[in-house]
């Protein structure tokens, strides 16, 4: 009786470990990867119409281009700082970057990183 208690001791642990082990490959670093694969996969190019923050958010804006609202995820939210209305904004297929151009004085588009 003493032996088979040493090994469910034993065994019990390891057990429990793999469980972990398998539970966090299942429910949190599959469903992240997918998530960032479908982020990689996105293609966007359009002119921002409006942007709102709405409540429950967390101070992600909703911005509207093509007639439809869209909520920043994560990856996006980088952009927050740099957009407003009537700027375009293009993120193309296969690179996490998202790029902001705005008109300038000039009437030339200029990217975010060099507007002030």
């Amino acid at each position: 009786m003493r032996k088979i208690k040493k090994k469910l001791f034993r065994i019990v642990p390891l057990i429990l470990g793999a469980w972990l082990v398998i539970g966090t490959i299942i429910f949190i670093a599959y469903p992240a990867w997918l998530a960032d694969k479908d982020f990689i996969d996105l293609k966007y190019r359009s002119v921002i119409h409006q942007i709102e923050y709405r409540p429950g958010h967390r101070g992600a804006p909703h911005i509207k281009f093509d007639s439809a609202w869209y909520l920043l995820t994560i990856d996006e939210m980088y952009i927050v700082p740099y957009i407003q209305v009537g700027d375009s904004i293009v993120k193309e297929k296969g690179v996490r970057e998202v790029k902001v151009y705005r008109r300038g004085i000039d009437g030339r588009f200029m990217l975010k990183t060099d507007i002030d």
